[in-house]
């Protein structure tokens, strides 16, 4: 007989099916991405109810039958609940998680953004004002955990000094005048300290109030990911 395993985790995705039953997408410390299935977890008096809403962080307890996951049990640490009493921290927290989605894996841990997307949960949750700022920092951390960082020192094309600095995000940072595309958007001294400030360290540190650095850095994920997430529109309609 198969033991349940612990696994240390938090809620990204649910998906109601059937009449109570919920599916869960975990992002576990342990095992990175994990699927399982809630059975009657929408029952009023499920005791796995609040385990089961998106963003609740605990410890998962899981039963294995034929390759499937089912939840039998959790500790719950934090239910993020604050989120929902404002729509744009709210919304920011959903796009953190749909791109979370997009790049952990089943079976591989991800301690680096397991614990990024922590911090920008808890500045969520303390209804921090500057969304837009928080957001260009997570994102810049998110692509460098992912193993696709900005070249924020020197020109990506030439490694030369940065003089009139430009964001290329198809070369992969900033590039001097000289050697950026023709379509590449002019970066501020003020932008490229900003960035710099937020990439050292393990915290999330938001940009501040830097133009700029937002739409900056929604392009460069996007290009980086070849794909368009409504998400971020959703939130600019709320900001």
């Amino acid at each position: 007989m198969a033991f349940p395993i612990k696994l240390n985790g938090i809620v990204l995705r649910t998906v109601n099916y059937r009449e109570y039953d919920r599916m869960l997408t975990l992002f576990t410390q342990e095992q990175g991405r994990v699927e399982a299935s809630a059975r009657g977890a929408r029952r009023p008096s499920s005791k796995l109810l609040a385990a089961t809403t998106q963003f609740t962080l605990g410890e998962f307890l899981l039963n294995e039958r034929g390759g499937q996951y089912y939840l039998a049990g959790c500790t719950v640490d934090k239910t993020h609940y604050a989120l929902r009493e404002s729509p744009p921290h709210l919304a920011c927290a959903t796009l953190f998680a749909r791109l979370c989605l997009e790049v952990v894996q089943e079976g591989e841990s991800n301690e680096g953004l397991f614990v990024l997307l922590l911090q920008a949960l808890a500045y969520l949750e303390a209804q921090f004002e500057g969304i837009k700022s928080l957001t260009a920092a997570f994102l810049l951390r998110f692509l460098a955990l992912n193993g696709q960082g900005l070249t924020l020192r020197r020109c990506v094309q030439c490694a030369g000094p940065l003089r009139d600095a430009r964001f290329d995000f198809a070369k992969g940072g900033l590039a001097c005048a000289e050697h950026a595309s023709p379509q590449s958007p002019p970066a501020t001294k003020e932008q490229v300290f900003a960035l710099l400030r937020a990439a050292q360290g393990d915290r999330l540190i938001p940009l501040g109030p830097v133009e700029g650095c937002y739409q900056a850095m929604r392009a460069y994920t996007e290009t980086l990911l070849d794909k368009q997430f409504p998400a971020f529109d959703y939130l600019e309609r709320l900001l």
